[in-house]
């Protein structure tokens, strides 16, 4: 009896042990299966994030092609370019998922919301037509006088911003001066402030060249800007006979003798903006295209990098 009190008490330090034990394994098993299970949950959703954001930049790409094809057709076409025409009649908020039923791994695939929209950059104030060889253009310096006016903005900004246009234009790679601007934004680099450039970024652009203003499809206070004989009223007449009526020749505009190369009723120059909302994600591309009859060719593009919503 003895004997077996005492076995039985050597016993019980060994049980114990051994549930220790396989409290600690099954404790081991379930980190390890939580970890791997954690490891698999972020590989998949890192897959799923490179493959929606892959998704995303050839949706991108497929609307500045769209852009393309649009302006390439409108060359086709012929005759002079205003706001009547299909490429001027932006998407807003398509959907667009649809077109992806059937594809390989399309189900699988955000609903995605795309906007597209083409500007006539040639409806504003090219900011590169002030130079005129060393100096400024006083036909082009008078008309963005005349668009500082109509908008209220400081005069004095104005020369400061020509001079400091005018030093660029003349400067080489390592004066230290700012260089050509290539974008708008880029027009506080030489004097304008951020107040002044926010109200003209709807009436001027920057482009390479000498670049006509289309009297198809500026808008008002570009039309008084470059067409000083014009009036409000006359300004609101062209407006109005444009819309029931694109001119279709410069005598139509009834605008006097304009300067040489400063009016036009055709564009080649615009700007494709495609905007997505995919997903967990929302996009943007901007483009500069050139048309030189039907060949259709990008400047530049500037992508809005992808941001979780």
């Amino acid at each position: 009896m003895a004997a077996t009190v005492h076995a039985l008490r050597a016993l019980k330090p060994q049980a114990g042990a051994a549930l220790l034990l396989a409290m600690l394994t099954v404790a081991l098993v379930a980190a390890v299966a939580t970890q791997a299970f954690w490891q698999q949950w972020r590989g998949t959703e890192t897959e799923a994030a490179t493959r929606a954001h892959l998704q995303a930049r050839w949706l991108l790409n497929g609307g500045l092609e769209w852009a393309r094809v649009r302006l390439r057709q409108d060359a086709l076409r012929g005759g002079a370019d205003h706001l009547a025409e299909p490429w001027a009649v932006p998407i807003r908020n398509a959907p667009i998922g649809e077109v992806f039923a059937g594809a390989p791994g399309g189900a699988a695939m955000p609903a995605a919301i795309i906007s597209l929209e083409i500007i006539d950059l040639q409806s504003r104030l090219n900011v590169l037509n002030l130079l005129e060889g060393p100096q400024l253009s006083p036909a082009w310096l008078a008309a963005f006088e005349r668009l500082f006016a109509t908008l209220g903005l400081p005069a004095a900004e104005l020369r400061r911003f020509g001079e400091n246009l005018r030093l660029a234009g003349l400067a080489g790679p390592d004066s230290g001066i700012s260089p050509l601007p290539q974008h708008p934004a880029q027009l506080v680099n030489l004097g304008l402030a951020p107040a002044t450039l926010k109200a003209l970024l709807p009436f001027i652009t920057v482009l390479p060249g000498r670049v006509p203003v289309n009297l198809n499809t500026a808008s008002m206070p570009v039309l008084k800007a470059v067409l000083p004989d014009l009036m409000g009223a006359g300004a609101e007449r062209l407006i109005s006979l444009r819309g029931s009526q694109p001119l279709q020749s410069m005598a139509q505009a009834n605008a006097g003798t304009p300067v040489e190369g400063m009016l036009s009723i055709s564009s080649r120059f615009f700007e494709a903006s495609v905007e997505l909302d995919f997903g967990n994600y929302r996009m943007a591309e901007h483009a500069l295209l050139q048309r030189e009859g039907l060949d259709v060719r990008t400047l530049w593009h500037r992508r809005v990098a992808a941001a979780p919503r």
